[in-house]
């Protein structure tokens, strides 16, 4: 979170381009699928590597 504080700051102080204010912060949800992917999946590896094979 502490990045997506310092690119805000860095976009209020016109130091990044709005442009790219916006595609960083769309990362955003896609980390939270990930965290939430991993919290729900850690323990279920060997399941998880039957699946995929």
């Amino acid at each position: 979170m502490a990045l997506y504080a310092l690119l805000i700051a860095f976009g209020l102080c016109k130091a990044l381009p709005l442009a790219s204010i916006f595609l960083c912060a769309l990362t955003l949800p896609i980390g939270n699928l990930v965290v939430r992917f991993v919290q729900e999946n850690h323990k279920a590896r060997p399941r998880l590597c039957v699946t995929l094979l």
